[in-house]
């Protein structure tokens, strides 16, 4: 049975421990927003981690109206990303004016400081991080809806997984998955490019995820996680760990009709870094380095195609076809 995403026992203080793919994450909210703690832990379920490794990414949940006291730690020999990329209002909510307030005087530092700080503000929160010590804090507005607060914290979660994975030879990727024989087709595509209709078309026995999907390269090849940032919930126990080959890699395009159509190892690669990586643009230099990297090497291993496809489910033939001709 797959452990489950359950608080650590530590006074004062609630926690939860949470592996994706390699990344793991030592979640720590205190009091104030411990109320979130049940509803964050089932949203993060099955990713539980029973075992730390020795260093995992420690994440500090913290009111924006609190003082910040990691933050002098999280901070000393940061390399900034220039606050200017990123939309912050100083005069606007409570939130992003904490994230402002850290990155501006840093910036002011000088160029040598431009690449490590990592600052993401999202709705009703903002993170502030270093990278090099994979130390972060996520900022909330402690007068959101206790209801939706959970969800204001997974948004920030799903940032730092992205971040991390392309830091440790992955990449989250905007896509459906399903497994095949021969390995696993990957559905690249923005919202309401029909993921998650081929999915149910499929059969959800098939389906790895429906939105959002770990690539972590290994062993010469790449291999696809589930994250638990779908919608999809059942879970394949077996593809959590340690995940399954990336067997096709494919670009939705509705159509009365079904077809394949080949796409370059270049242009591939071109659409996934244009559209496809989870807040890639928000990526300090060395995680956009990386990635770019990856996604190379992705779409130079792993053939992609645009499929035409209509709302049955006669894809699959056209799919195993041309898998079984590639895996031979």
């Amino acid at each position: 049975m797959s452990p489950r995403a359950k608080p650590l026992a530590s006074p004062g203080d609630a926690r939860l421990a949470v592996a994706v793919g390699g990344i793991f994450l030592d979640i720590r909210l205190p009091g104030p927003l411990a109320g979130a703690k049940e509803t964050l832990a089932r949203l993060l379920n099955p990713f539980g981690s029973g075992v730390q490794p020795e260093e995992p990414a420690r994440v500090d949940v913290m009111p924006a109206t609190r003082e910040p006291e990691p933050l002098s730690a999280i901070l000393e020999q940061a390399i900034l990303v220039p606050s200017s990329r990123f939309p912050v209002d100083p005069e606007g909510q409570s939130a992003l004016s904490l994230a402002a307030r850290f990155a501006g005087p840093l910036n002011r530092l000088g160029e040598e400081y431009a690449r490590g700080l990592v600052v993401y503000p999202f709705p009703d929160g903002s993170i502030v991080g270093c990278t090099g010590r994979r130390r972060f804090t996520i900022v909330v507005d402690e007068r959101a809806n206790l209801a939706i607060l959970p969800w204001t914290i997974l948004h920030g979660l799903y940032f730092l997984v992205s971040l991390l994975s392309a830091l440790d030879r992955g990449l989250m990727l905007h896509a459906a998955a399903l497994r095949l024989d021969g390995g696993v087709a990957l559905f690249v595509g923005r919202s309401g490019s029909g993921k998650s209709t081929l999915v149910k078309l499929a059969g959800e026995n098939r389906a790895i995820a429906d939105d959002c999907v770990l690539i972590q390269e290994a062993g010469g090849g790449f291999f696809v996680r589930d994250t638990p940032f779908n919608q999809v919930t059942r879970r394949i126990k077996e593809l959590l760990e340690p995940g399954a080959p990336a067997g096709l890699g494919l670009f939705l395009r509705k159509d009365s009709r079904v077809l394949l159509e080949p796409v370059s190892p270049g242009l591939a690669s071109a659409r996934i870094l244009a559209n496809h990586i989870h807040f890639f643009k928000h990526f300090p230099p060395r995680a956009a380095r990386q990635a770019f990297r990856l996604t190379a090497e992705l779409a130079s291993l792993v053939p992609f195609f645009l499929l035409s496809f209509k709302r049955d489910n006669s894809f699959l033939g056209a799919l195993k076809g041309v898998m079984g001709r590639e895996k031979g």
